[in-house]
């Protein structure tokens, strides 16, 4: 799990009354996961609202929400969703099932929802290639976390969530060491290419 990624039927504390909806994980990545790479027990969301209007003319004028064209495509939606930075609310890690999870964003999708989110707060626009500076260390663990997974369980493999945490606490304890390389441009693929090693030694893969 990560920022930016996008989950259907959630309660959004706060607005129970609206019903359930899609809703977008706001936290920053260095505030969701606390000791051994676990995630923290609660995570701030966004809701996801239909909005009317052009997405350019959304994405210009209104700084409260980020347009998410074509989120859901192929179920006849007309209009525009966006998620609303007005609409926040702190659920349940465990009220986050991955198979209710309908979306993630690419890393530079990541990195204009950052963008957008400090411009609503503060209206200064952070350039992407800044925020990339400062986010590529955690976008380079994640993906590498995530070859760790999908070396390590299968889909059916047994008590699936339990076996999750484990490996993740593995793959954190390895990295540990590794946090000032993965913040150095130029030892960061050294760091890649440890942990794939490390994949293939326990593993075989």
């Amino acid at each position: 799990m990560f920022q930016g990624d996008i989950f259907r039927d959630i309660a959004v504390p706060g607005f129970e009354e609206d019903g359930p909806c899609f809703a977008m994980v706001l936290s920053h990545p260095c505030t969701m996961r606390g000791t051994g790479g676990l995630l923290r027990s609660r995570l701030v969301l966004g809701r996801i609202r239909t909005r009317l209007g052009p997405v350019a003319e959304m994405w210009e004028r209104n700084y409260r929400v980020m347009p998410l064209p074509d989120l859901v495509p192929g179920e006849g939606m007309t209009d525009t969703l966006a998620v609303s930075f007005d609409e926040v609310g702190t659920i349940a890690t465990a009220h986050l099932p991955v198979t209710s999870r309908v979306a993630c964003l690419s890393d530079f999708g990541i990195l204009v929802l950052q963008q957008r989110h400090v411009n609503h707060y503060t209206r200064y626009v952070v350039e992407t290639a800044v925020l990339y500076e400062q986010t590529v260390p955690m976008l380079t663990e994640v993906e590498l976390l995530e070859d760790w997974l999908s070396a390590s369980l299968e889909d059916d493999t047994p008590n699936w969530e339990a076996r999750c945490r484990t490996e993740t606490t593995a793959f954190t304890d390895f990295v540990d060491a590794m946090r000032n390389d993965l913040r150095d441009p130029y030892r960061r693929s050294s760091v890649r290419s440890r942990v794939r090693q490390e994949i293939q030694t326990r593993f075989g893969m």
